[in-house]
């Protein structure tokens, strides 16, 4: 059996370190990025209208598990955008006008809706104003 010396032993594990090395950065180049919104950069822009958007207290929105439904109330909201974002399958992703159920509640049922984490945006236009609500909800 033969015995190596301290400066063979170091040499192999500086190679070994250098292998491991160059393999993390060959899986980082071929790792590809992501990015949640293709139009970052002009979402970013509009970022202040957004945080303006945000300020409207007078709503209330609500997820009902036991009856699968999203109900949303808000008087005199003239019409109300339902964006349902899916952090981990972009193509499940949907958006779509509710409609009132003629007291100002907005109804959508979410039995359709893959069993998950799901983040909902909703918009709406209150006497010429633009408002935004976001909640996350989990579908059992």
């Amino acid at each position: 059996m033969r015995k190596f010396n301290w400066g063979q032993k170091m040499i192999f594990f500086a190679i070994i370190f250098m292998l491991m090395v160059v393999g993390l950065v060959a899986k980082m180049m071929g790792h590809s990025e992501q990015l949640v919104d293709e139009n970052y950069y002009e979402k970013g822009l509009q970022y202040q209208k957004e945080l303006d958007a945000h300020k409207n207290l007078n709503y209330h929105l609500e997820f009902i598990p036991q009856n699968q439904q999203i109900i949303f109330a808000s008087p005199d909201a003239d019409s109300v955008k339902l964006i349902a974002k899916r952090p981990s399958n972009a193509a499940l992703d949907f958006s779509m006008t509710l409609v009132s159920d003629g007291n100002q509640n907005f109804i959508f049922p979410t039995d359709q809706m893959a069993k998950g984490l799901w983040n909902i945006h909703l918009e709406w236009i209150t006497k010429g104003n633009h408002w935004a609500a976001d909640q996350k909800i989990n579908i059992p």
